[in-house]
């Protein structure tokens, strides 16, 4: 297999590969020697890149994960069971978290609602409070008004009410 073809190999399905790199170079286990024959077999057979890993993924080749270490290597086979059940995993966490989002829209709602109403009942609150003092106050001046009236008037009542012997001693 040309170099060139394993390189293409390597990007486009490299996660079914053990390899190891050095310098300008890969070293790839030979583990993965059979890996390699196989893809080279699906593209003869007019396979595209989406069928070979499928064929790859449902015939239990083995998927290395890098663990970060660019010397370690952690391989798994994942069957084509588990992947369905991690794409149904992923549809039912979708729809949880639309039913989520849908909840959000349904709170924020009833949140503005709610809102609009305390301040309309603070707006109503507010103007009773004004009309309110308004009265007490025009209440207030016409008893001060009132009482400025009759202030002489009673001046006068007392006067007249004094004792008869007041008068002799003025």
């Amino acid at each position: 297999i040309p170099h060139q073809t394993i390189r293409r190999y390597m990007k486009i399905h490299g996660h079914y590969l053990v390899m190891k790199k050095s310098h300008k170079s890969f070293l790839i286990h030979e583990n993965s020697v059979k890996t390699l024959n196989t893809i080279r077999s699906l593209y003869a057979a007019g396979k595209t890149n989406k069928q070979v890993d499928d064929h790859l993924i449902n015939n239990g080749f083995a998927l290395n994960l890098d663990s970060g270490n660019t010397h370690e290597h952690v391989s798994n086979v994942v069957s084509g069971g588990a992947l369905q059940d991690l794409k149904n995993d992923m549809n039912s966490l979708h729809e949880k978290l639309n039913e989520q989002e849908k909840f959000n829209r349904l709170l924020l709602e009833k949140m503005v609602e709610q809102n609009e109403r305390i301040e309309s009942q603070q707006k109503y609150i507010d103007e009773k409070l004004t009309k309110r003092d308004e009265l007490l106050l025009k209440s207030m001046r016409e008893i001060l008004e009132v009482k400025k009236i009759n202030s002489p008037v009673q001046q006068q009542e007392q006067q007249e009410k004094k004792k008869w012997y007041y008068f002799w001693f003025k």
